[in-house]
Parts: structure tokens; sequence; C-alpha cells
């Protein structure tokens, strides 16, 4: 077995390795690896190993948690007040870095383009607001997020 990669993911390991022309995408979380992704293309073992990595975080939400609290913040959707100053707008200037980073035409057909996907998805997301004061007028039509609600910062 040939190691080709790692990376950590909070307190977990995720390692790919190579063995007999495939791969083995494998997370360790201080003892023997908890979990195992196998497949015939690298990007494809990493992309997915990170895939069943976080839903094994204890934090997963999933779609239906991140829709229930997008829905916290801008309690009509996209029409709510304040979607576009606070958060379209980010979203659009990201975009337009992935665009330039990573070209569409290139991203369908081609591989290695994970780092720079995820150098460009450091905007902040929603649940890093600024203050009590920000998150009380985001909120003002619907529930008040507590602090333990929110989103820890991360760490640098």
């Amino acid at each position: 077995m040939k190691t080709i990669r790692t990376a950590k993911l909070g307190d977990m390991e995720l390692r790919l390795v190579e063995k007999d022309n495939q791969f083995i995408g494998l997370v360790f979380a201080g003892g023997p690896a908890k979990l195992r992704v196998d497949g015939s293309s690298a990007e494809d073992v990493w992309r997915r190993l990170h895939d069943e990595a976080g839903k094994a975080n204890p934090r997963y939400f999933g779609f239906d948690g991140a829709r229930a609290r997008f829905l916290q913040f801008f309690p009509n959707g996209f029409q709510s007040d304040g979607f576009t100053g606070e958060e379209r707008d980010y979203k659009v200037a990201a975009k337009q870095k992935l665009d330039a980073t990573v070209p569409l035409g290139q991203a369908t057909t081609g591989e290695g383009f994970g780092e720079a996907v995820l150098a460009v998805s450091s905007a902040p997301p929603i649940y890093f607001l600024r203050s009590r004061k920000h998150a009380s007028r985001m909120c003002s039509a619907g529930p008040r997020p507590t602090r333990s609600s929110r989103r820890p910062r991360a760490s640098r």
C-alpha cells in the first residue's frame, strides 16, 4: 500500500492509499480505521471520503437541518429583508472567484480541483453572525438563535 495523500478533519485523519491500482480512503480517529471507501478514481474516493467523514461528525445536521437553520435567519427565504446584503453578496463574490480559479468547462471534466474549491469556500456561512444586535434584527420574524445554537468560530 502506498499513501497518496492525508488531511486532518477535526480530530480525524483522512488517508488515501493505493493498492493494486485501486484507491482506498480511510478515516482514523485515535485508533483503527473507523471508515473505509474504495474506488478506482483517486479524486472520487477522496471526495466520498470527505463526505462520509463529515457525516460521521456529531455536529452533522444534513440538508433538512441546514434549511431549518437558514429559515431561522431568513424566515421568508431568499425574499427576506437583508438576504441580498447579508448573505447573497458574498456568495456571488465567491462564485466569481471560483469561476476564475476553476473554469466550469474544466471543472466538469477535469480532476484535481478539490483544493482550489476548498480555498474559495472560505466565505463565512450565515451562522457566523457578528453580534447579538445583528442576530436579533435578522431573526425578528422568527425564533432567536441561542448561544448554544451558534456555531463556534474556527480556531486558526
